[in-house]
Formats: structure tokens, C-alpha cells, sequence
């Protein structure tokens, strides 16, 4: 049951490219000019006070953030780009440029455990979301703290001053644009596209995807495309596509390893991951585990991750699709996973880009700049015991080079007439 309570606001890194801030703004413009005209933001760091923040953010991470190790085997060179960056930091100037050296060096590990420098408009958005939850305290407090908040505020005018800047929201404004549905062959094929799992849609899209299931529900072929969606929220993918679609309640379980460092520690807590949890010597054997990974953890806990039938469950007796590329990431990856583990699905498709095992992404604060750090502090295991970071979920079907997850999916339909 901790899985079903600890993952219901998961964020997306969807919203981990935006490119929109002060950090990207001020290369493209004079930096000078910027901080000339926004002085208030800035308060001109010191060398030593970079460093710090710099040396700061390195240590926390590599006790806190589990997967250097995954990075190190994509071709990243970890030690490389730390050291790299720690002499453009010196080299800085200002306070814009110093950002921008910490939002370039973390950028190296874009998609890895949702590792990223908070985004302006994307702090907006989770401080609110994190302030109505009561088991996210932690997370609150963190990114709440004054100079930060400060910063972010600062930050996001600036955004809005210098750019015609849309909010997260905007592209899929209502869900208007987010739910596609077609019907490929009457009566045989039925099609749905959903965009992104946004938390902020789950009751607007409810209505469209259910009334959809309803009016296809004597079809024999659902196919349900989560593309390059790039995640949002557990509780919609729960609520609006499967406990609609199912008669009995499903379920699996999963494991999730972490080191308890100092960073994770309350987060661990008000998650109720600490009391659940055990010490990484009663770990279950998995063949597929990797052993250099593994030396890092200190616990691991077990989830049960179930969905019960809505109760007005649809009477859908067809075979249901599910279309996946390397884009699936976070809460859609975490779909595909359920998909596979509990045969809800067919999965048709490329590998996802994984991810989708765990919680909500962590925050360090840089002591200095207040600038936040978001990252994933559980490593998630697939069924077989691989890093789901790295691995993603395999499909049951894959698609050849050069055809879409829709064709091969529409072949396989035809081979089961």
C-alpha cells in the first residue's frame, strides 16, 4: 500500500527541458546588461562562495544520487565533467554566468533520475502542488526556504520581463489538446493518444477517455498511444485508464533501493520510506542486478503498487495495446512497467526511457546562490532485477527499425484475426 500512497503526485521530467529561465536568458543576451538591470536578484558571489556551492553540490550528490554509475556505462565521463566545470566556475565573471555553469554541467545528465537544475516555472508549480500534501512536508519546506523562494521569485520576473513565456500548462491548456481519439477500423480497432499524465488533468481528461472506453467498449482492439509522454502523475494513468478498464483489483510489487545520506533523510521519512524499509543485506537475489550499483545502497523497501476497478468500471472485453517509445519517461514508464507486470496490456513498441520506479524527484539547496537541485534518490528495479533507469521497460513486441509502434501493433492485430 506505501507505493499507492507515496507516488500519487509524482512529477514529471516533462517539464526538466524547459529553457526558458535567467540561466539560458542571460547567455543569449549581454549578461552585463541583465544583471545591470535586475540588480536586486543577484548578490555578486565571491570565487570562494562559488566553489563552495559548487564543491557542495558534488559531495551531496555522489552519496545522495544513485546513478553515476548508470551515466558512467551511457558514456559519460562523471569525473570528467565535475572537473571540467569546476575550472569554468572559477573562470565565471558574474552570478548569471556561475548559474549558468551549474545548469550546463548537470544538463550532461539530462533524463538521468530526473537530475536537473530547478526550473523558475517549474518551482512555481511544484511548491504549490507540494503545499496541499501533507507527506510532503519535507519537499515544502526545502524549496519554501526564504532565499530560495526569493531567488525563484526573482528569477521568474525576469523570465516574463525578457521572454513571452508560456506556463507549464499552456501547451495542453484544459486537456483540450491532450487526449486524441480516433477509430482506425469500426467495430475491430479503436485509438487513443494521451499526450502527458498531468496531475492538473485528471479530472478533465476522466470524462473524455471514459466516455471514449464507453462508446468502443464492444471493440475488439483498444490501442492506447503514451509516446513520447513524458510522465506527470501515477494517480492519472491509475484512475483514468486502468481502473476503468479492469474488473478485479491488480497488482504487483516492486523494490526500490537508496543510500539514507544526510539529504535524503527527511525526505526518506515523510515518505514513510524509512520505517518500511531494510538494510541492503535482506535484498532479495536478482540475477540481473548490477554489483558495482549495489556497494552504494544502504536500504531497500518493497512496494505493492495496485489499482482498484472504478466503480463504474467499463465492461471492456477486447485486447488492450499499449504503444511505448524511448520518450516514455517517469509516471508513462511507470504505466508500461504496470503493463507488463500485470498483463494489462500489451506493450508494442521501443524501450522506454525508464525512470518511472520510485517517488516524487528530491532538492538540495545551494548554500550560497539558494539555487535548488532536483533530483531521483531511489533506484528502481525491473522485474528481473536490472537498474530501470538504465534499462527502461522492454516491451512485449518491438518494433523493427524505421516502423512506428502503431504499425507494428496494427500487423500483430492482423496476424491475430
Amino acid at each position: 500500500m506505501l507505493k499507492k500512497i507515496v507516488i500519487s503526485i509524482m512529477i514529471a521530467c516533462f517539464f526538466v527541458g524547459c529553457s526558458s529561465s535567467l540561466i539560458d536568458l542571460a547567455v543569449n543576451q549581454d549578461v552585463n546588461d541583465v544583471l545591470e538591470e535586475n540588480q536586486c536578484i543577484f548578490r555578486k558571489l565571491t570565487e570562494e562562495e562559488k566553489l563552495e556551492d559548487y564543491e557542495y553540490m558534488w559531495k551531496t550528490l555522489k552519496v545522495s544520487f544513485p546513478f553515476f554509475g548508470v551515466a558512467n556505462r551511457l558514456g559519460i565521463d562523471v569525473l570528467g565533467v565535475e572537473k571540467e566545470y569546476e575550472e569554468r566556475v572559477k573562470e565565471s565573471q558574474s552570478d548569471a554566468e556561475f548559474l549558468k555553469c551549474i545548469n550546463d554541467c548537470i544538463s550532461n545528465f539530462t533524463k538521468i533520475g530526473h537530475l536537473s537544475v530547478l526550473d523558475p516555472q517549474l518551482y512555481e508549480y511544484v511548491k504549490d502542488t507540494f503545499k496541499n500534501y501533507p507527506m510532503r512536508e519535507s519537499w515544502y519546506n526545502v524549496i519554501n526556504n526564504p532565499k530560495t523562494e526569493k531567488l525563484y521569485g526573482n528569477l521568474l520576473n525576469i523570465e516574463k520581463k525578457h521572454r513571452n513565456i508560456n506556463s507549464i500548462q499552456s501547451e495542453y491548456k484544459d486537456g483540450a489538446n491532450n487526449v486524441i481519439t480516433k477509430i482506425i477500423l469500426p467495430g475491430e480497432i479503436a485509438y487513443i493518444k494521451i499526450n502527458i499524465f498531468l496531475q492538473d488533468f485528471v479530472q478533465t481528461d476522466y470524462k473524455i477517455i471514459t466516455d471514449f472506453f464507453r462508446e468502443v467498449s464492444d471493440y475488439k482492439n483498444l490501442i492506447i498511444d503514451i509516446t513520447d509522454n513524458g510522465g506527470g502523475s501515477d494517480y492519472y494513468w491509475m484512475q483514468n485508464i486502468v481502473a476503468p478498464l479492469i474488473k478485479n483489483r491488480l497488482s504487483f510489487d516492486e523494490y526500490l533501493l537508496f543510500s539514507s545520506s544526510t539529504n535524503n533523510a527527511p525526505y526518506l521519512e515523510d515518505s514513510g520510506i524509512s520505517i518500511n524499509s531494510k538494510t541492503i543485506d535482506e535484498l532479495p537475489h536478482f540475477d540481473n542486478i548490477n554489483q558495482d550499483d549495489l556497494k552504494q545502497f544502504t536500504n531497500f523497501f518493497s512496494a505493492e503498487v495496485s489499482v482498484e476497478p472504478d466503480e463504474n468500471n467499463i465492461d471492456f472485453n477486447g485486447k488492450i495495446w499499449t504503444l511505448v517509445n524511448n520518450d516514455v519517461y517517469s509516471a508513462s514508464d511507470s504505466f508500461s512497467e504496470f503493463c507488463v507486470a500485470t498483463h494489462f496490456s500489451t506493450l508494442v513498441g521501443k524501450k522506454t526511457g525508464g525512470d518511472g520506479i520510485g517517488i516524487d524527484p528530491v532538492y538540495l539547496i545551494l548554500p550560497n546562490s539558494s539555487l535548488a537541485i532536483r533530483y531521483s534518490m531511489l533506484y528502481g528495479l525491473n522485474l528481473d532485477g536490472s537498474s530501470n533507469q538504465e534499462f527502461g521497460t522492454t516491451p512485449d513486441y518491438i518494433s523493427p527499425d524505421g516502423e512506428t509502434p502503431l504499425d507494428t501493433c496494427l500487423k500483430l492485430i492482423e496476424i491475430r484475426k
